[in-house]
């Protein structure tokens, strides 16, 4: 009986296009939502709204296209990691370098759970913002404690 070998190179692309997505919509909720202390407006999207989390589509961003070339010279197809929630792929410039941060911070904060899916984390997240901010623990000088 021959048993066609595992294509290890598909499993690979879906495991980082999971990740890539998941990384995104962590940081669009914390981006825009409400809640956040950033510039961004808060997601216009209506089932972004009802979800509390990041459900919207996923758009090509072309300011990615560094990030494509170098995995492409790597030898990895490059389209599993420029997409991004619309509300953050239509940020301006200023605005980007914050959504690069977000992903830069959320990437060091995945890289110990290899198997965290979109599931798990879009249900801390939400049960994250309904907790209330405690406004004793914020320090009202200092505009970095959200």
């Amino acid at each position: 009986m021959n048993v066609p070998a595992p294509d290890h190179y598909a499993t690979y692309r879906k495991y980082r296009a999971a990740r890539h997505e998941m990384m995104a919509r962590t940081a669009a909720t914390l981006l825009c939502s409400p809640r956040s202390p950033t510039s961004f407006e808060p997601c216009r999207i209506r089932k972004c709204w009802r979800d509390r989390v990041c459900s919207g589509p996923m758009r090509a961003c072309a300011r990615l296209l560094d990030k494509q070339r170098a995995l492409q010279r790597l030898g990895l197809p490059g389209p599993i990691c420029t997409d991004l929630p619309a509300c953050l792929a239509e940020a301006d410039a200023e605005d980007f370098e914050m959504v690069k941060e977000a992903l830069d911070e959320c990437e060091e904060m995945y890289k110990d759970r290899p198997h965290l899916s979109w599931a798990k984390q879009s249900a801390n997240l939400r049960a994250a913002l309904r907790q209330p901010i405690d406004s004793d623990l914020i320090d009202p000088d200092v505009a970095d404690d959200l």
